[in-house]
């Protein structure tokens, strides 16, 4: 999965980048230069995003957001 994709995924469920960089244990502008390219998205990092994702899509599930 590449940046654009992991972008497309988090605005498809409406979240924000501080929703997803706060779920992240990141900055939002960290988050958000990792989306732009401006910083590389090392296998770790996007594995830390991609589990973000789903943590915030369960919570929403249990109506928690």
């Amino acid at each position: 999965m590449n940046r654009l994709e992991l972008r497309a995924i988090r605005e498809r469920y409406g979240y924000s980048l501080r929703q997803v960089a706060n779920a992240a244990d990141m900055s939002h502008p960290y988050l958000q230069q990792l989306e732009n390219g401006t910083k590389p998205l090392k296998p770790e990092l996007q594995a830390r995003i991609l589990n973000a994702l789903y943590t915030l899509a369960q919570k929403d599930a249990r109506g928690k957001r």
